[in-house]
């Protein structure tokens, strides 16, 4: 008895969090579930969270674009699981991250905030419908056709930010 539990943990572990996790997390390739996704990005956050209360400015900057790569992994793999693109959502979520430097320093019009939180909302909420029957294997965002270009020419970009934050002193 105590062996088919432990079995069956066991499991669902692997079916939450995968066997190896960084193909899981940082591949584009594959699909994630409802289940796998909340387990992707509850790990990820935790992740940031805990390295983020060390307060180490360095470590906190890596540690946030490590998170966006891979949460940007799991975006597109539920979206392929719900046979979309996933281009806005990328989009969406890209924009999001690479201007959370900016929030703090900048005042947007509160109209702004209350349909950009929608926005975001609904996509996210979204992303929690259960899966298509039929799969298409080849879709994927235009922007992630070659993922690590992406994700390089963010890395530029969320540098970029944060050289021009520090020089600001903010």
């Amino acid at each position: 008895m105590m062996q088919k539990v432990k079995k069956d943990i066991n499991k669902f572990f692997k079916d939450v969090w995968g066997e190896n996790p960084l193909t899981f997390y940082f591949s584009f390739d594959g699909r994630f579930n409802q289940l796998q996704l909340l387990g992707a990005l509850i790990t990820l956050n935790l992740f940031y969270e805990i390295v983020d209360a060390q307060n180490i400015g360095a470590l906190t900057a890596i540690a946030s674009f490590v998170a966006f790569w891979a949460t940007l992994a799991g975006i597109q793999k539920r979206c392929r699981d719900l046979n979309h693109k996933g281009t806005i959502i990328t989009l969406v979520y890209t924009g999001t991250f690479l201007l959370t430097d900016y929030y703090d320093n900048i005042t947007l019009p509160k109209v702004l905030e209350y349909v950009w939180g929608g926005f975001v909302f609904v996509y996210i909420f979204a992303l929690f419908f259960p899966g298509r029957k039929e799969k298409k294997p080849d879709i994927v965002s235009p922007l992630l056709k070659r993922p690590y270009l992406y994700i390089g020419i963010c890395a530029i970009l969320f540098l970029l930010g944060r050289g021009v934050m520090f020089y600001l002193g903010a």
